[in-house]
C-alpha cells in the first residue's frame, strides 16, 4: 500500500499542506510545481496503471494522465485531493483503453504479492481468483487493500455512491472468499 509521508489525517479530511501549495502554484502556471506532484505521484501512478493493464500499455497511459491533468489543473476545486483526481484520471484513460482494445488485465507487483500472503501457491491462486473477479467488484478492491484509497476516495475515483463502494468491496470480498475455499 501508498502512504505518503507528509499525509496528515485532521478530522477526516487528508491535509498535505506542501502538495496542496505545489496544486496552486500549479493552477497559477507553474510548471515547476507542477512536475513537483507529478513526481511525488508517478510511481504509484505507474504501478496502477501496470496493474490494470500491463507493462506495455502503462507508460502510455500514465503519460496521457499527466499531459491531461497538466491541462486540467485549473479545473481542480479541491487541491488536497490532487491525488484522488489524478487517480480518477489514470482509471478513466486505462478504462479508454480496454473498452479500445476489448481486454482487462491485472497484474500483481513482486512487493504485493508478498504483503497478500506468504505463500506462493496461495498468492498465485488468490491472483487467479482476483483476475476472475467482475471489473464492478475487482476496480474497488483494488483501489482499497492495493492502492490505500478510503471508501469516500474511491467513491469520487469511480463515480458511485460511498454506500456502492462499500457493498462492492464488501460482496467481492465474500465471493474471492467463497471461491477460495472451494478448494479446500
Amino acid at each position: 500500500m501508498f502512504f505518503c509521508s507528509n499525509r496528515v489525517d485532521k478530522g477526516g479530511e487528508f491535509l498535505l499542506s506542501s502538495e496542496k501549495w505545489l496544486v496552486k502554484r500549479a493552477q497559477k502556471g507553474d510548471g515547476e510545481a507542477f512536475v513537483k506532484l507529478i513526481e511525488q505521484y508517478e510511481n504509484v501512478l505507474y504501478g496502477i496503471a501496470k496493474r490494470y493493464l500491463g507493462i506495455e500499455d502503462a507508460a502510455d497511459v500514465l503519460q496521457d494522465t499527466i499531459l491531461i491533468a497538466f491541462e486540467e489543473i485549473g479545473n481542480l476545486k479541491q487541491p488536497q485531493y490532487f491525488h484522488t483526481w489524478i487517480t480518477k484520471i489514470l482509471i478513466n484513460q486505462s478504462y479508454n483503453l480496454i473498452k479500445k482494445n476489448n481486454k482487462f488485465s491485472y497484474n500483481y507487483s513482486d512487493n504485493h504479492q508478498k504483503l497478500l500472503v506468504e505463500d506462493c501457491e496461495e498468492g498465485l491462486e488468490l491472483e487467479n481468483l482476483i483476475s476472475k473477479l467482475d471489473p464492478v467488484y475487482r476496480v474497488p478492491i483494488l483501489l482499497y487493500y492495493y492502492s490505500g484509497f478510503s471508501y469516500k476516495e474511491i467513491s469520487i475515483i469511480i463515480g458511485e455512491p460511498l454506500g456502492t463502494v462499500k457493498s462492492r468491496i464488501f460482496r467481492g470480498k465474500a465471493w474471492l472468499k467463497k471461491e477460495y475455499t472451494k478448494g479446500d
